[in-house]
């Protein structure tokens, strides 16, 4: 199997503090089609982000730029920035969260300004029935018919990961990212993708960027060892 058939839908998580780590670590792994960048890991984002648009890198290709936050960790008026000075780097995707689109619906005409693809985000700390699945998803659909939805549940038990599987098998459009995070929900992780997932994650760095994620090694092997790939 050829690398770029291998790692089609597996996106490599860059976290570093700063963008000189991140960059050895992009062209380390270029091979994969999708990057993603945890802005927020930066020691200084906006700063990092200016950096990172003087560097000879084509965005537009396989780049995700993400910002998570946390209301006591960051002002709006800040975070709005941030997201702003992503946009304006025109990456191939920018994923923001749901409900921060939702206070903030502006994003959409920018990302529309600057033709950037958008993953709209919403994380769980459990994981709800099917049909409260589809009610997030019609939710998210509603704000930006066009985005590729993402919802990502905690899993609690074996159980959970099962439910995600069968609720990306239920889904008719092929606009969904979803998996179980927790060291329990690894199964969906593996899984996802082969039930219409359009993306799984690893982690590229040392930094565990969500629970149960597995590094890029950690998958191929476990992807081998269940003849998967």
């Amino acid at each position: 199997m050829s690398s770029s058939k291998k790692h089609k839908h597996i996106c490599g998580v860059v976290a570093t503090q700063t963008i000189e780590e991140a960059l050895t670590i992009m062209k380390k792994y270029n091979f994969l089609q999708f990057i993603e960048i945890r802005v927020d890991y930066f020691n200084n984002p906006i700063e990092a982000l200016r950096d990172l648009s003087g560097e000879l890198i084509d965005l537009t290709t396989k780049y995700i730029l993400t910002y998570r936050h946390t209301e006591c960790q960051s002002s709006q008026d800040f975070v709005e920035q941030v997201y702003t000075e992503i946009i304006k780097l025109e990456p191939a995707i920018v994923d923001i969260d749901y409900n921060c689109v939702k206070k903030n619906p502006s994003f959409l005409n920018l990302c529309e300004k600057y033709q950037v693809n958008l993953i709209l985000s919403s994380h769980l700390k459990n994981t709800p029935k099917i049909i409260q699945l589809k009610q997030i998803y019609g939710d998210i659909r509603d704000l930006a018919t066009s985005s590729i939805k993402k919802i990502v549940t905690t899993a609690h038990c074996l159980e959970d990961n099962f439910t995600i599987l069968n609720f990306l098998k239920s889904s008719p459009e092929n606009d969904l990212i979803s998996f179980s995070m927790s060291p329990v929900g690894r199964l969906s992780r593996l899984l996802c993708t082969f039930h219409g997932s359009l993306l799984t994650y690893v982690t590229l760095s040392n930094a565990r960027v969500a629970p149960g994620i597995f590094t890029l090694e950690e998958h191929e092997q476990v992807i081998s060892m269940l003849c998967l790939g």
